[in-house]
């Protein structure tokens, strides 16, 4: 399991393992005009789309990203908390507070950039007093964190197609210390996490692995991520996430990591 991942999923106030998980973190500075790059390519950094259209690679995905190397966002597609369902976008601490910071809800925003009617922001009463406390305005703390939060899924979105474009290697590895996750689980009597698999992001060319044995068994229960397919004819085609394999044969659940090299690729 990613280091990071690992460590910021023990401490945050949600439930880690309902969410697959994106690590940015080693983009650098780069990242936002890369992004507003590849935004252009696709002709999307003048268009505007609700929260629940953008392209993810998850319906519910938990991100890391450089700026904000403590904090946590998830997005879910489609969620119910109050008298609101739709999607929405939320900044959790690693402090272990149990209510989000900022919740980010449906209203059509910008895919790439700054620009457009905003979002619909509401902001924890602890964290617009520190914003205060440090010498921020309110309009200007609550532009801030929108920004943050769209920011978040524009970089799990843009860089999921990226990967896929450009051919990136998928790599997986098995990774261990699942208990931290687990304690959760069993004190709200929720089922147990067998595993937890990495995938790594590389700029690497495409190369055949030779095969290893096995049969075709059904493998075990786990979500295969929304991607772009290349087709035959040219072109490609959006495969949306859906859950793939037997739950009799466990349940696996990942987490991706994205290279910083994905610069100047493609």
């Amino acid at each position: 399991m990613n280091p990071k991942v690992a460590d910021m999923a023990s401490k945050v106030g949600f439930d880690a393992a309902d969410y697959t998980w994106f690590d940015f973190s080693e983009l650098g500075d780069h990242a936002d005009e890369e992004l507003k790059s590849i935004g252009r390519q696709y002709g999307w950094h003048n268009q505007m789309m609700h929260l629940d259209q953008f392209l993810t690679p998850s319906d519910h995905m938990a991100v890391i990203q450089p700026a904000w190397l403590d904090i946590a966002f998830t997005y879910d597609k489609y969620i119910k908390f109050g008298g609101y369902e739709g999607a929405a976008v939320m900044l959790w601490t690693n402090d272990g507070f149990e209510s989000p910071l900022a919740i980010v809800t449906e209203k059509r925003v910008h895919v790439v950039g700054d620009e457009g009617d905003g979002t619909n922001i509401v902001i924890h009463q602890k964290l617009m007093d520190a914003s205060k406390r440090n010498g921020m305005t309110e309009p200007d703390a609550m532009k801030l964190y929108e920004d943050a939060c769209i920011s978040a899924v524009n970089y799990a979105c843009l860089i999921n197609l990226r990967a896929h474009t450009t051919e990136q290697v998928v790599t997986a590895h098995m990774a261990k210390g699942m208990e931290f996750i687990n304690r959760k689980r069993r004190a709200k009597h929720q089922p147990l996490v067998y595993s937890w698999n990495t995938i790594e992001l590389k700029p690497d060319a495409q190369v055949k692995q030779p095969h290893k044995g096995g049969t075709h068994a059904s493998p075990a229960r786990h979500k295969r991520r929304a991607h772009m397919r290349r087709l035959s004819a040219g072109g490609f085609t959006w495969i949306p996430e859906m859950w793939v394999g037997s739950i009799e044969n466990g349940l696996i659940v990942h987490d991706y990591v994205a290279d910083r090299e994905l610069k100047g690729q493609g």
